[in-house]
């Protein structure tokens, strides 16, 4: 019979040692998260995240270059579907760029991509408009000025390519038909793609 209390013991000892060994690993894994995650600044959190924003802007920018080397070969209509398509990409690099542009100017540059994209929806709308180029020739120049505002403190061979595409973006003639000058469009989409290609540009 003076086992029957001391197997009791035993087993209340075991279930208790339990919960304590239980209590001091959840005490332990929340410190942890607290101290690691729970913060956006923490240093694991910032590299992790840091890490997916590059490899978001190297998958956009894959699909953004094979899309212009394929660009010689393919045909513009008077649609405009193959430029908006082209130009949607361009946004959607620098969307994921703008993280990467200081504090002060990040405003501006999403200002910049929202014009771009405002540019390629444009470009489709009303066919017989004749003010197409000029706008094609705008989202190019917004696109230099985007790339241009991530391009402080980086290397000047990138600085001399954005200002190339500021030249080939002025080639575009306003007062010219879109289709007569499909070789200075293209030649804008392939700057772009150099430029986005040129060391990942630093991203």
């Amino acid at each position: 019979m003076a086992e029957e209390p001391q197997k009791r013991n035993k087993s209340t000892f075991y279930w208790l040692g339990g919960f304590i060994v239980v209590g001091l690993l959840a005490i332990a894994g929340f410190y942890f998260y607290l101290k690691y995650f729970a913060h956006p600044n923490s240093e694991p959190h910032a590299n992790y995240a840091k890490q997916a924003r590059r490899q978001n802007i190297s998958s956009a920018i894959d699909d953004y270059t094979k899309w212009a080397t394929a660009l010689p070969d393919r045909r513009m209509n008077m649609d405009h579907g193959l430029t908006s398509k082209g130009l949607h990409k361009i946004a959607s690099v620098l969307t994921l760029m703008v993280d990467s542009v200081s504090a002060g100017n990040q405003t501006r540059a999403k200002a910049d991509v929202d014009t771009i994209r405002m540019m390629a929806d444009s470009v489709t709308q009303n066919w017989r408009s004749g003010r197409h180029a000029d706008m094609i020739r705008k989202a190019f120049l917004k696109t230099a000025d985007a790339l241009a505002l991530r391009q402080q403190h980086r290397s000047s061979a990138v600085d001399q390519s954005v200002d190339s595409l500021v030249q080939q973006a002025q080639k575009i003639n306003p007062e010219t038909l879109t289709l007569n000058q499909r070789d200075e469009v293209k030649s804008a989409f392939i700057q772009t793609a150099r430029i986005f290609g040129s060391s990942r540009y630093g991203h």
